[in-house]
């Protein structure tokens, strides 16, 4: 397997967003650095950080057992990795940007960050693997693009959206809970080599569904055509309801 070219191909989906914003969504290139950098940046004091509560509190999270298995996914991945990523991204530039570049903001930094984990997972697993021609090593590469990768995104994106309503003054502690707990669910059901590890594709789904709803809350077109049409939906539905009532009266009237 070339290094050069697997190290290329874990930061390609980075390389892509980056571009993407740069181009289509005319994101200032200054502030997708700054957003790349403090994702960067974060992975130092959680790496260091996960390590000693790893040591520290070895007795209570560490075990075959389910519940530490799924405490640990929540403490150690979940909670701590979200919330040092949260210190880091309040850097990100909220006044001089809109919803919507903000969010994009967010994004590329989770994905940065994502994509430097897939390449120290590669590099841990080169000289391990090296006799296998480099098949588990591509399946590694491809499976995080598609998985781990997405889901650092997502939950930044989550993120992102708590830092903007709390700068914004309507604070959505959801968007807070669900990057963590959907982040800790993810880790949990990774450690399974069964078909129970599907279930990270479900956490995924889930992160892109909360993104939606508290981006929708926290612009006000997209909460009041929301709105809007859910009363739309209800009108509709009382209209039909008395036509049926009208219709059967007359029925019944003829009878």
């Amino acid at each position: 397997m070339n290094v050069y070219i697997g190290l290329i191909i874990c930061f390609l989906p980075f390389i892509l967003l980056f571009t993407g914003c740069a181009l289509f969504a005319k994101s200032k290139v200054l502030y997708l650095a700054i957003a790349s950098l403090l994702g960067l940046i974060a992975v130092l004091p959680v790496s260091f950080i996960q390590f000693w509560m790893e040591d520290v509190f070895s007795g209570f999270i560490n075990g075959n057992g389910l519940i530490k298995m799924f405490l640990k996914a929540l403490i150690i991945n979940g909670l701590l990795e979200e919330g040092l990523r949260l210190i880091f991204m309040a850097f990100i530039p909220a006044k001089k940007n809109s919803l919507k570049q903000f969010f994009l903001l967010s994004l590329i930094s989770g994905m940065c960050l994502g994509c430097f984990e897939s390449m120290v997972y590669l590099l841990q697993n080169l000289q391990s693997n090296q006799m296998m021609g480099g098949q588990f090593l591509w399946s590694l590469i491809f499976a995080r693009i598609f998985t781990a990768d997405l889901l650092h995104m997502f939950c930044a994106g989550l993120c992102g959206l708590f830092i903007w309503s709390c700068k914004n003054k309507k604070i959505d502690f959801g968007a807070l809970v669900f990057a963590v707990l959907i982040h800790g669910i993810f880790d949990f059901f990774s450690y399974f080599n069964n078909g129970m590890y599907w279930f990270c594709i479900v956490a995924l789904l889930l992160c892109i569904i909360e993104c939606r709803v508290h981006y929708t809350k926290q612009d006000p077109l997209l909460k009041s055509a929301s709105i809007n049409a859910k009363e739309d939906l209800a009108e509709e539905v009382v209209d039909q309801t008395l036509d049926g009532v009208h219709l059967e009266g007359r029925e019944l009237k003829k009878d």
